[in-house]
């Protein structure tokens, strides 16, 4: 049986009828061959692109072809520390809380200085992940290279025990901050320090912490309140 289709010409039609021989050859060549798995990667990866840059366009308005720039550099690793920086400035804007966490994270791996590890463990928390904001802070830690560093990242372990319950370790942590800097009145710390230890009704000891904070720079009435 011949099976005519005169429009298609090809090397399995009879040259002298311009049809197929068989209803097989007229199969192999008409069904399509595989595509290329190179092409099929570049078509994905393009489809992708499109439609992250159209998300963000309703996301980020006038800043959306920057920050599709941005992540794809990330993605790809090729981003570097001002590149991370200018993504997580962009994130912080717009409060785009998981943005903010991936640019953090970036920064600390290629920072990887005890100032990157304290801003990730203080954003943590606000997602109440205090188990791991602690140990971002611990890892902080073991980098430290500046005093201020030292006493941001002390005063983040002491916040993120208290939430988690842990006073004991709260009180050690909030020691350590107060210590870390004995001729400076740290009013944050100090507040919430005497104010953690009477809800826990340690009265003497929050006495003690607000006379010592007072007796820094003659500062007895900032501490009245308390």
């Amino acid at each position: 049986m011949e099976y005519g289709y005169p429009e298609l010409e090809s090397e399995n039609m009879n040259p002298m009828t311009n049809e197929y021989d068989t209803y097989e050859s007229y199969l192999q060549e008409t069904i399509k061959k595989p595509e290329d798995p190179g092409s099929i990667k570049r078509m994905v990866i393009f489809s992708i692109v499109f439609f992250s840059a159209l998300f963000h366009l309703t996301q980020w308005g006038a800043d959306s072809l920057k920050v599709v720039y941005l992540k794809t550099l990330s993605m790809v690793g090729a981003a570097n520390i001002n590149d991370t920086n200018s993504l997580l400035q962009l994130c912080e804007e717009r409060i785009k809380p998981g943005c903010i966490e991936t640019a953090l994270e970036d920064l600390t791996r290629l920072e990887g200085t005890s100032d990157s590890y304290a801003r990730l463990g203080d954003f943590l928390p606000l997602k109440n992940r205090d188990v791991e904001a602690v140990s971002v802070y611990i890892k902080g830690i073991n980098l430290l290279n500046k005093a201020t560093t030292t006493l941001n990242i002390y005063y983040g372990i002491a916040k993120s025990y208290e939430k988690l319950g842990k006073h004991a370790l709260a009180i050690e942590w909030y020691t350590k901050a107060i210590e870390s800097k004995p001729d400076v009145v740290q009013v944050t710390v100090t507040e919430n320090y005497v104010r953690l230890l009477r809800t826990l009704g340690m009265n003497v000891e929050a006495e003690k912490v607000k006379k010592q904070a007072e007796a820094i720079g003659n500062s007895k009435s900032r501490f009245s309140y308390l």
